[in-house]
C-alpha cells in the first residue's frame, strides 16, 4: 500500500510499501494564484455555471449543524 503524507512545511510525499519516500511535485502556479484580486475571484465564481453563488435569501434559510460526536 502506498500512502501520502503532508509534511509540516506543506509539502506532500508518497511513502511506498518498502518505506522509501518520493516527493510529489506541486503543480499549483502560486504566483498566478497570489496575484488574483478579490474582483478576479468573484468574477470567476460568478462565471461558474456548475456551482452558482448562494443568494442572501438562501443563506437566511441555513441552520447550524451540531456535531453529534462532540460532548455537549
Amino acid at each position: 500500500m502506498t500512502i501520502t503524507v503532508e509534511r509540516r512545511n506543506g509539502s506532500t510525499i508518497l511513502v511506498m510499501q518498502d518505506g522509501t519516500q518520493q516527493p510529489i511535485a506541486d503543480k499549483i502556479d502560486w504566483a498566478r494564484l497570489n496575484a488574483l484580486t478579490e474582483a478576479d475571484i468573484k468574477a470567476a465564481a460568478e462565471a461558474d455555471l456548475n456551482n452558482p453563488l448562494i443568494t442572501e435569501a438562501e443563506l437566511k434559510t441555513f441552520r447550524p449543524v451540531l456535531n453529534p460526536k462532540s460532548s455537549a
